[in-house]
């Protein structure tokens, strides 16, 4: 099932490669390995391998495509305007075509400024949809649980 974002270019052709979304100092996806890895307070982690079917890896870029990250280049830091504290930034790094790509945001945060509301809902349906994907997986559902917490 893919996510419907706003297609808005034809950036069909660029292929997107390894994506990597770190969630605050606590997760990691990295789909180029298939690994999940837990972050703890003790400076330890945690990896465990995932297997993606081609189906599935084949929904994950389409949503990629489809919710515009094709387009996006160089370093990016979505603005928003909520005031909650701590901000627990999700980067997404990745390539697409020959650029190299990192977008900083904060998923909690559903207030953006006007202009940018469009990049930024796509942005977070593509890592909504990834994370349900991969939390999903029988070998990430037994992993440990992160003993981070924000306050």
């Amino acid at each position: 099932m893919l996510f419907a974002c706003n297609p808005k270019s034809n950036d069909k052709d660029i292929q997107i490669q390894k994506i990597i979304v770190k969630t605050g100092a606590h997760a990691k996806i990295d789909l180029e390995k298939e690994t999940y890895t837990v972050y703890f307070m003790n400076g330890k982690s945690y990896d465990c391998k995932f297997t993606l079917s081609d189906q599935e890896k084949t929904d994950i870029f389409k949503t990629a495509q489809v919710c515009g990250l094709a387009k996006l280049k160089g370093t990016i830091q979505v603005e928003d305007n909520c005031d909650m504290f701590p901000k627990v930034y999700t980067k997404l790094s990745f390539i697409a075509g020959s650029n190299n790509v990192q977008v900083s945001i904060d998923r909690g945060c559903n207030k953006h400024p006007l202009f940018k509301q469009g990049e930024s809902e796509d942005i977070i349906k593509f890592l909504t949809f990834l994370h349900k994907k991969i939390a999903s997986k029988p070998e990430v559902v037994r992993a440990p649980k992160t003993d981070i917490r924000y306050m």
